[in-house]
Parts: structure tokens; C-alpha cells; sequence
């Protein structure tokens, strides 16, 4: 190394063989853009031999220090005094040479640039020091695929879960729904009268059951067919949800049998409730395969009044009522 390359090195304190030895790009350069000092890291990282540059306009070699940015933070430094920062994400294309230099690596590379004031034989100059980062940028980007790879598996298993769960939805709905009326089916009444005693028992509210059961039911299906049967069904149902509170609940308990829960309701008031149902099917047409049926309902209604603690003794009640009005003539309403 020449006496005036080993001067332009001692700026940075460091003796010829330390100054390219260190593991990091050390380049000086002038005010006017020469280049002063040139370490053989630099020469590693941009393919360009010191022989070359030394003495030249640095953006002869590297011409992305053209652009006007670049003019400004240089003067920043030399101006201000000011140190100046490079990212190795804003600053990717820094130190790629000129297409003149064919040696130069092809793989990208990331840099970490300072650029700081300093005086060389009391001229100011500005050291450069170039930190190859390409390791660290390359394990944050696949960190960051990584996770992004990890936020689209958890994305796509939330989608996978909240399908599974309107599954599993849409069959505990079918479990408790009947098919034919779309009302709930016996699992779904049995346990709401189980929490509607619960809450009798601990609360003293009361509530009420109604038996509903269609009259000459099977002469309906003998006569014109299971589907003239699944119209009054599906008609009958549709007339007692418009018909009932919004508090009350109504099953298909069976085959042609309705079960009407009604908390917070007295006998009383249940008798209401059944006679206004009675009276409703009696006013409302039954047409099916152009013919008007002449449909009826009996009714059988229970109370609670803590004799017992089970639902299943005030259904009885209710079924045994039903079974009093069919005795009686059918389309009426009874008591027990």
C-alpha cells in the first residue's frame, strides 16, 4: 500500500493491515466524490478492485449514488456535520455497480450504511462504513413469511372452526326440530319443561301444559292420503306460532299431538289460550287438492300446583284431559 493510501486510512485510526481486515465495508470519500480509501471488504462486497476506484467519482462505479437524494444527504454530512443512516430496505440497490463490472456478486445483498463527518490534512471528508446485513434481513423476511404462512393456517383453520361449528349448529338444530312442521320436537320440550318446573319449584311462578290433538286424524290420511295429513300438519303449526306469545314454546309432541307450554300462566289463563286456539282452527280453511277439510282440535290442559315434582305427572294430566274431551264429543277443552 502507497504512503498516501496508508495516510488516507489513518483518519479512521486504524493501521492498513486493520483497516481491511475489519469485518465491515470502509470506504472515504471527498466532498467532490472521490474516493480516498477503499477497504478490501468493500472491493468483497461491490466487486469493484480498489485499484479502480481509488481517485475516481465514486458514482462512476456506483451509479445509484447519482440519484439526488443521495446529493442531499452528502451534503448533510459535509454541511451540517451531521452522520447520516442508510437502511438496507430503502437502500437495497446502493451498492450495486455498474453493468461494466461483470465480476460484481448477483445474489442480493443487504447493506447497513453510516456516513460521518471527518477531516483528512484538514479537508473534510465523509467515512463511509458498510455493514453486510444480508443474513439478518434474509431471517426477518422468513420470520415474516413464516408468520404470515402462520396468520393464513390460523385464518384458514378459523374458517375450518366456524364451519364445523354451523355444522354442529345445524344438527343440534335438526336433533331438536321437527322435520315436517319446522316446530321443536319432543328432546326440545322435554327440556324446556324441565327448566320451566326447575324454576317453578325454586321461584313458585306457574305455568301451564296444553294437550293439543287433531280429531279423525288417521281418517284424513286413509282418505286422501299422507300428504293431505302433512298439509294440516304444517297449517295447524303455522296457525299456533302466529297465535301464542313469544315466551311460549310448542312441540310436535307425537304423530297428530301438539304440546303448548305456557309459563307464567295460571289455569285460567291456559283455558283462555286452548279455547282461542279451538276456535281459530274452526275459522281457518283447510284446502287441500282443491277440497275444504273440516278441521278440529281437543285439548287437554294441566297446571302447576306442586303436588308434583315432575314434569311428566302434569303431562299425564294434560293427556288425560285430552283423552276426557274425545270421550266427550272431541273438539272441546278440558281440565285435570
Amino acid at each position: 500500500m502507497s504512503r498516501e493510501e496508508t495516510r488516507d486510512t489513518t483518519i479512521l485510526h486504524l493501521p492498513a493491515e486493520l483497516f481491511n481486515a475489519v469485518s465491515v465495508g470502509l470506504l472515504i470519500l471527498t466532498e467532490e466524490w472521490k474516493v480516498r480509501a477503499w477497504n478490501h471488504r468493500m472491493q468483497e462486497f461491490t466487486g469493484i478492485e480498489e485499484e479502480r476506484v481509488v481517485g475516481r467519482d465514486l458514482r462512476e462505479f456506483l451509479p445509484e449514488f447519482k440519484k439526488e437524494k443521495y446529493q442531499v444527504l452528502l451534503s448533510i454530512v459535509f454541511t451540517d456535520g451531521a452522520p447520516v443512516i442508510l437502511s438496507p430496505q430503502l437502500h437495497r440497490k446502493l451498492y450495486v455497480p455498474a453493468p461494466i463490472y461483470p465480476e460484481a456478486p448477483l445474489q442480493e445483498r443487504f447493506f447497513f450504511t453510516t456516513i460521518a463527518p471527518a477531516s483528512l490534512e484538514g479537508l473534510p471528508c465523509a467515512v463511509f462504513t458498510v455493514q453486510d446485513v444480508t443474513d439478518l434481513v434474509k431471517r426477518i423476511q422468513l420470520y415474516k413469511e413464516m408468520k404470515d404462512r402462520a396468520l393464513v393456517e390460523i385464518e384458514r383453520r378459523k374458517r375450518v372452526e366456524e364451519q364445523l361449528l354451523a355444522i354442529n349448529k345445524k344438527l343440534e338444530r335438526s336433533a331438536r326440530t321437527d322435520p315436517l312442521t319446522g316446530l321443536g320436537n319432543r328432546r326440545e320440550m322435554e327440556e324446556r319443561l324441565d327448566a320451566e318446573i326447575g324454576r317453578a319449584l325454586r321461584t313458585g311462578s306457574p305455568f301451564s301444559i296444553i294437550m293439543a290433538d287433531i280429531d279423525n286424524f288417521k281418517t284424513f290420511n286413509d282418505t286422501y292420503g299422507h300428504d293431505c295429513g302433512d298439509y294440516i300438519l304444517v297449517k295447524l303449526a303455522q296457525l299456533f306460532k302466529q297465535s301464542l306469545r313469544r315466551q311460549d314454546s310448542i312441540s310436535r309432541w307425537g304423530g297428530e299431538e301438539f304440546l303448548i307450554l305456557l309459563p307464567d300462566t295460571r289455569k285460567e289463563g291456559a283455558l283462555v289460550v286452548a279455547e282461542k286456539l279451538r276456535n281459530r282452527v274452526g275459522e281457518t280453511p283447510f284446502l287441500f287438492a282443491g277440497k275444504e277439510h273440516n278441521v278440529t282440535l281437543t285439548f287437554g290442559v294441566s297446571t302447576f300446583d306442586e303436588t308434583s315434582h315432575t314434569v311428566y305427572e302434569y303431562i299425564k294430566r294434560a293427556d288425560q284431559a285430552l283423552l276426557v274431551g274425545k270421550a266427550s264429543g272431541k273438539n272441546c277443552v278440558r281440565f285435570l
